[in-house]
């Protein structure tokens, strides 16, 4: 089935009458129609409302892509929960630009979770970073530096996922563009030296109990560490190895004062980044924080190399 498919799939199963009549409560007045798009592993749904679309944006949980078709529905909720008090605590301890969130759902009669938050004007920084002069591709960089710089100084005291906008940190939520092998009750971690043993254990019991799942992903790549051809015998051994070699570490001996624990965007990418209409080289959005986690500071070097910004 290719992406087409899924994603006629996926919208087929919504009540979209449903999700238009919450639109109209929401704001007071008839939403008059909708129009369905899909947005990166998401969909989407722009509301009609007095012949203007967009007004009002509705996200929807089904993934156009079927990345997550094998997910529990426990952990996709707990996914979405975690990303609204993530954007609650971004919009209330940074400055950095963030969609509007007008309501969320995890029950309704829509068929899924959602989310209706107000719509940002303006363009991807994919469709025009390419056509950017070299002065107003440093302006944006210089943005993104900072927003970045204020999320380091969001300082938790666990590993783990937002649960609300104050900043308390829960089980940590599966990555939307990784894949986890933890369960949905793992952490919250109170150290690095837990937070690695349980990625460790997990990997070993996947080599131990699943091992033509591991062969397989370990033909993938950015997945294998240049490492496609170890049997499962060595990988076994090694993973038994490393897990004993950490659990004789001192507790603390991985966190020292410079290492803290940072929030990090899950899908840090050129197409979540939302630059204005008029002047292209403002930020005025970041997009996507489904799959943010609490993580080291160490564990947030992924975010240099995923912007793209050449």
């Amino acid at each position: 089935m290719n992406i087409l498919d899924l994603y006629h799939a996926s919208i087929s199963k919504f009540n979209f009458d449903a999700l238009q009549q919450r639109a109209s409560e929401h704001r007071g007045v008839q939403c008059t129609g909708y129009e369905a798009i899909a947005q990166g592993d998401t969909i989407q749904v722009d509301t009609e409302i007095d012949d203007i679309f967009q007004e009002l944006i509705a996200r929807l949980s089904g993934s156009r892509s079927g990345q997550d078709g094998g997910e529990p529905n426990e952990i996709l909720a707990y996914r979405t929960k975690s990303e609204v008090a993530t954007m609650q605590s971004v919009k209330a301890h940074t400055s950095v630009p963030h969609v509007h969130l007008a309501e969320f759902d995890a029950t309704n009669a829509v068929g899924t979770r959602f989310m209706l938050t107000d719509r940002i004007v303006g363009s991807s920084l994919g469709e025009v970073w390419y056509n950017l002069q070299r002065e107003s591709r440093e302006k944006v960089a210089r943005q993104l530096f900072g927003f970045q710089a204020e999320l380091l100084k969001l300082e938790f005291p666990f590993i783990g996922s937002l649960l609300d906008e104050a900043g308390t940190v829960g089980p940590l939520s599966h990555s939307c563009t990784r894949p986890s092998l933890l369960g949905p009750d793992c952490g919250p971690f109170k150290s690095t030296k837990d937070y690695m043993l349980a990625n460790v254990y997990a990997e070993l019991k996947f080599v131990q109990e699943r091992p033509q799942d591991w062969q397989k992903q370990r033909e993938v790549g950015k997945y294998c560490g240049g490492l496609e051809d170890t049997s499962l015998e060595d990988a076994q051994n090694w993973l038994s190895l490393l897990a004993e070699g950490i659990s004789g570490l001192q507790d603390d001996i991985l966190d020292p004062p410079d290492n803290p624990y940072v929030l990090f965007h899950d899908d840090f990418q050129l197409a979540n980044i939302v630059v204005s209409a008029d002047n292209p080289s403002k930020v005025v959005g970041l997009l996507d924080w489904e799959g943010s986690r609490i993580c080291p500071v160490w564990d947030n070097r992924r975010l240099c190399g995923n912007v793209g910004l050449e």
